[in-house]
């Protein structure tokens, strides 16, 4: 097969498909000679979105359970509280005429 064909099928050079696969089998070279950098390369990512997806649960349930519970109750006591206080009736202006 030529090389027109063979970039015909794959849509990019086969140098450059040759490359990135030689580029891939050396990084699959390197992670099986050192375990522990293939895991904190790949598993640092992964160890990262898993803790931020719960600590967003946490702080999801945090405010849901007890914020807005708090809320509503600083806010009904507020409106339970106007309801019962009298209006407070102003003194009238000084010099104003005063009738009884």
């Amino acid at each position: 097969m030529s090389n027109r064909k063979l970039r015909g099928l794959l849509g990019v050079d086969f140098t450059t498909f040759l490359i990135g696969a030689a580029m891939l089998t050396a990084f699959l070279r390197l992670f099986a000679l050192r375990p522990i950098l293939a895991g904190s390369l790949l598993g640092v990512p992964i160890l990262t979105l898993l803790l931020l997806g719960l600590f967003t649960a946490l702080m999801l349930k945090f405010v849901l359970y007890i914020v807005l519970p708090v809320a509503l109750v600083i806010l009904m006591v507020r409106a339970l509280r106007k309801l019962r206080r009298p209006h407070a009736v102003a003194p009238p202006p000084p010099g104003a005429a005063q009738t009884y």
